[in-house]
């Protein structure tokens, strides 16, 4: 294990980095929410990507308040933004707001307090909700736990990240990993969490995500991440990177764990999203390699109808997995299981439902 890491102040400095290019229309919620904040020692820095409709407009309103500071030069994308921010950056503590989400009320006082509460955090996390372009509500985030230490690990195995909209992490440790890699630009902001995780670890720190919305994430015609495909492509680029590479970061263990979700998130998008079927087997078969069929038959007799044209077996051959899940393998309950059975689960999850019932006002005193 390396060296722990320096305590931090009493009172750290937090910075929320904004990455812009043309969201001008939303760009003022977003600096609002952190200005609003209820935390006194909060700064602002946005980089823009030399947006060309009223971005520029809207920051040069700021020019007179010292907690915002922006740039505004062409860039290489959203991680390179990002990089630019750490580069500048003063706080002890950073966070990164998407320039078309915004944060909610107490959000960075709630995450600091994790800080002083547990000093050997490397990364808090809280949850959000999705709203629409006009910031009313849709759906919640659906989080597993109301308390939960992560690992990176647990995080391959159920697919619950750190919510990069909703957390704080350390900057000494961000800038450590090289920030933000431009190669994966699609998923920078995971790739980031994951190496803050596994750089943490090995320093004796620890990865916190708690269920309390923190962000409201929008979602809208112009936003990056509505290519979907592009996501799990760069996912399967940056765990191949890890095993590539980062031999030193990850344990040979983890990064088999994350070579496998990522394969098979590309596969399942390809089959139950994109219809491919039959086209989809490459991507089935670099997950079963690696997967080496280790986990119970039903699991396979779950996935493998979605490679099969429809209507061959689909439904008989899904009947026979769910019944042999309902028993659980060689006489092991299903619930021995669970991140299993979440996988495959077509019902609101109970975290989910709970997470609905209590958050029936969730923009009770929002910063808009």
């Amino acid at each position: 294990m390396s060296e722990p890491l320096p305590p931090l102040p009493a009172e750290p400095r937090v910075t929320v980095i904004v990455p812009s290019f043309n969201q001008g229309a939303y760009l003022d919620d977003a600096i609002q929410s952190v200005l609003k904040q209820d935390y006194t020692h909060v700064d602002v820095w946005v980089v823009d990507g030399g947006s060309r409709d009223g971005t520029l407009d809207v920051l040069r309103g700021y020019d007179s308040e010292p907690r915002v500071q922006w740039l505004s030069e062409p860039d290489r994308g959203y991680a390179d933004a990002v990089n630019k921010g750490l580069e500048r950056a003063e706080g002890h503590l950073v966070g990164i707001q998407s320039s078309d989400d915004f944060c909610a009320p107490g959000a960075i006082r709630q995450a600091v307090e994790q800080f002083r509460r547990h000093p050997d955090l490397a990364l808090v996390s809280g949850t959000f909700w999705r709203v629409d372009h006009a910031g009313k509500p849709i759906e919640p985030y659906d989080a597993l736990h109301d308390e939960q230490w992560l690992t990176v690990e647990q995080c391959a195995r159920t697919a619950d990240y750190p919510c990069q909209s909703a957390c704080l992490f350390r900057a000494d440790l961000a800038r450590a990993v090289g920030g933000c890699d431009i190669d994966v630009d699609w998923v920078a902001d995971h790739d980031l969490m994951v190496r803050i995780m596994a750089a943490g670890a090995r320093q004796g720190a620890r990865t916190l995500k708690l269920n309390r919305v923190w962000a409201y994430v929008r979602r809208h015609p112009g936003q990056r991440n509505q290519d979907r495909f592009k996501f799990k492509l760069a996912y399967v680029r940056a765990a191949e990177k890890y095993d590539r590479t980062m031999q030193n970061l990850f344990t040979p263990h983890q990064r088999r764990l994350i070579l496998l979700q990522a394969y098979r998130g590309e596969y399942l998008f390809r089959t139950r999203q994109l219809g491919q079927g039959l086209r989809a087997w490459p991507s089935f078969a670099r997950y079963a390699r690696h997967q080496g069929f280790t986990e119970p038959p039903w699991r396979y007799l779950l996935e493998l109808p979605w490679l099969l044209p429809l209507g061959v077996g689909r439904r008989a051959i899904q009947a026979l997995g769910w019944r042999l899940a309902a028993r659980g393998d060689r006489g092991t309950p299903a619930a021995a299981h669970p991140e299993s059975a979440r996988w495959f689960a077509r019902e609101p999850t109970a975290a989910c439902a709970k997470n609905s019932a209590r958050e029936t006002r969730p923009f009770a005193g929002a910063c808009r």
